[in-house]
């Protein structure tokens, strides 16, 4: 959710970026996402038919 808010308010640094430097940060985020646990949890929980266990890492 932290990650969702800063890119749409294009907050990179405390300061709103231009439109390319959003694109740059909004790869820079979704790099970062996809890393995370959650990102794995996510796909695993649907594969074992069961609900995602969510922890903000």
């Amino acid at each position: 959710m932290q990650v969702t808010k800063r890119v749409a308010l294009g907050i990179q640094d405390g300061r709103i970026a231009s439109d390319a430097a959003y694109w740059e940060h909004n790869t820079i985020e979704r790099s970062a996402l996809m890393r995370s646990e959650d990102a794995r949890e996510g796909p695993l929980a649907f594969a074992q038919k069961r609900k995602p266990e969510w922890k903000a890492r």
